[in-house]
């Protein structure tokens, strides 16, 4: 089953500006994503979607194919639905450009469940965690699910909460997304959720919306840049 990777890439970000053009162990954020993408063994083709001639320009140096998106998108769900409207893959896959710690495993076994079940029409990752410093940051999303790995929800405040026990132990969600191409264009339809706009969280739209997301447990971690601590985090572990 082939699967196209979309890494939508935006350059202005508001926490912390132009992120996916610094530098991480003398290689761009972005770089680092594709080049995660391209070891994947389970995308036929990469690409990096944006709607900046200087994004385009980087990209290009260091070889990645680029298309060039619509500049009034306001989500890179909007960007990645363009780039599938154009490329008629099977499965799309939306690899966060911030998030150079995911592993090309991860996203093979996110596209794997594609083949294993029939019915799935959206899928997503997530990681154990007992990390109380992530469970309470509300950077970090947290999700709950089903006895079918489905999502019942995608918050940024620490769910499930513990009431009796000070052992903690939640799901963490990571950031990425893979569709079968004709549930992924069926999305712009959908309206903005009470969910997705008080969360801020865009799959929570798909939930509000009565779909099933299905949840696909990795071990390896990965770590989304939002701020200068998650950077320095990035470089420390890239580093060793």
């Amino acid at each position: 089953m082939k699967a196209l990777g979309v890494i939508p890439a935006r350059l202005y970000s508001t926490r912390l500006p132009e992120k996916l053009i610094r530098k991480v162990c003398d290689k761009y954020i972005l770089e680092l994503v594709w080049e995660n993408a391209r070891a994947a063994r389970k995308l036929s083709k990469v690409v990096i979607a944006t709607d900046h001639e200087r994004i385009k320009d980087i990209a290009t140096s260091f070889g990645a194919d680029v298309v060039m998106t619509h500049p009034s998108h306001q989500s890179g769900t909007d960007r990645v639905v363009e780039v599938a409207r154009k490329y008629k893959f099977p499965i799309i896959v939306n690899i966060q450009g911030d998030e150079p710690l995911m592993k090309p495993a991860s996203i093979d076994k996110l596209v794997s469940v594609f083949a294993k079940n029939r019915t799935v029409q959206m899928a997503t990752l997530c990681c154990k965690s007992s990390d109380k410093r992530q469970y309470h940051d509300v950077n970090v999303v947290k999700v709950v699910k089903n006895k079918d790995n489905n999502a019942i929800y995608f918050s940024r405040l620490p769910i499930p909460y513990f009431q009796k026990s000070r052992e903690i132990e939640f799901f963490k969600h990571l950031g990425i997304y893979a569709y079968r191409r004709t549930f992924l264009l069926k999305i712009p339809r959908m309206k903005k959720s009470f969910l997705e706009e008080t969360e801020r969280l865009e799959q929570l739209r798909i939930v509000e919306n009565g779909y099933a997301i299905k949840m696909v447990e990795v071990t390896q971690d990965s770590v989304g840049i939002d701020t200068l601590d998650d950077l320095n985090e990035v470089e420390k572990r890239l580093s060793r």
